[in-house]
């Protein structure tokens, strides 16, 4: 299965214990709206996640969520499902870091895997600690291929407009995502 599909055609997870879709906010902050720079690569590649991810912040949670598709981009670019497995164990992370190891497996690549970001739309923190981000995004038509380049399984066209709802828990000084859930 192409991580695509997966993107695309997830249709929700169950809003984690405690924080349901229309959660009021305890502070009066409101909806703040921004595109944070990507995470910047290591050495070895891989997002290290930014110091204002590392704040409890409505705009540390926007960081987060930009750092979440960085890394799933670099887990796709270098086919390691590690670097997405680390930012939460939510059913929609986990389906990616399994394909991406399945993919890997079956010793393809993916190629097609520049998310773009267009905006991410955070909310106040709640009272436990946890927010939600908003976050709209394009992807382009993403193919496995084999280690000969022939294309194994391809989705027709890039996809626009995509939404998430990203649920998001904070936990030992950082954020973790609880779920992730496609708006429609």
């Amino acid at each position: 299965m192409v991580l695509l599909a997966l993107m695309v055609g997830c249709t929700s997870e169950d809003p984690p214990a405690g924080l349901p879709p229309s959660a009021p906010s305890t502070t009066e902050t409101p909806t703040v709206t921004t595109t944070p720079a990507p995470t910047t690569p290591t050495a070895t590649g891989a997002p290290t996640v930014p110091a204002e991810a590392r704040q409890q912040t409505p705009d540390g949670a926007a960081a987060f969520v930009q750092h979440w598709f960085d890394s799933l981009t670099y887990s796709w670019n270098v086919m390691d499902s590690a670097p997405i497995r680390a930012l939460g164990e939510c059913l929609t992370c986990v389906q990616f870091a399994e394909t991406i190891d399945s993919v890997d497996a079956r010793g393809n690549h993916l190629e097609g895997n520049q998310i773009g970001v267009r905006n991410l739309s955070s909310n106040a923190i709640l009272e436990d600690g946890s927010t939600f981000v908003t976050a709209l995004f394009d992807a382009p038509m993403q193919n496995e291929v084999d280690p000969q380049g022939v294309v194994v399984e391809t989705i027709e066209g890039a996809v626009t407009d995509i939404q998430y709802f990203f649920d998001l828990a904070w936990t030992s000084q950082t954020w973790k995502v609880t779920s992730i859930r496609l708006i429609e």
